[in-house]
């Protein structure tokens, strides 16, 4: 079901692609549509505000330079999406190599921690707490169509994987979600 908000895309995409100034105005709209809902998924995808909001301007750059190749305007979102994944997972992997040649000077100087913290006693964090506890893929899922409201198929063009695997990563996320709410009733009942 498309929304209004697609619809407008649509458009404004098909003004861009034509160019000239009526192209620079549309694709400025397209940018205030999507800008916070793009902001959201980055944050959730590498976590940090600052390194979002330098990520967020090199995901705006890529946009700008591949809209006109894109083919089928109406898919706007899930293209936009899957560039901001793949630029996500760019930073991570850049921040997992940076954070790997400074583990030995970090585990050197770093203070003895408890390894197991008590969870969060707010309901906000202990939904996070139980999101960090599932695998990134499920993970990504379950917020991507919770949050960004992604419908199957449309997650599975983001990804690039097919619509069954995304079906079978959601049931088992929600499978798992389920089990532990559960078990967490039982355990807070008298």
């Amino acid at each position: 079901m498309r929304t209004k908000r697609d619809i407008v895309t649509e458009y404004l995409v098909l003004e861009a692609q034509a160019g000239g100034t009526r192209g620079e105005r549309a694709f400025g709209q397209i940018v205030r549509l999507w800008d916070r809902p793009l902001r959201a998924f980055i944050w959730r995808q590498i976590g940090s505000q600052g390194r979002s909001d330098d990520l967020q301007q090199e995901i705006w750059l890529a946009i700008t330079r591949s809209l006109a190749r894109l083919d089928d305007p109406a898919r706007f979102a899930p293209w936009a999406y899957r560039i901001a994944r793949n630029k996500c997972i760019d930073a991570i992997r850049r921040s997992e190599r940076h954070r790997k040649l400074f583990s030995d000077a970090r585990e050197h100087n770093a203070n003895p921690v408890a390894a197991h913290e008590d969870a969060p006693s707010d309901p906000a964090g202990q939904v996070r707490a139980l999101l960090e506890q599932l695998p990134d893929d499920q993970r990504q899922l379950l917020t991507m169509h919770y949050l960004d409201e992604f419908s199957v198929r449309d997650m599975a063009l983001v990804l690039g994987i097919p619509e069954g695997t995304v079906k079978s990563r959601l049931f088992h996320a929600r499978r798992f979600i389920k089990q532990h709410v559960d078990n967490q009733n039982i355990e807070d009942t008298p």
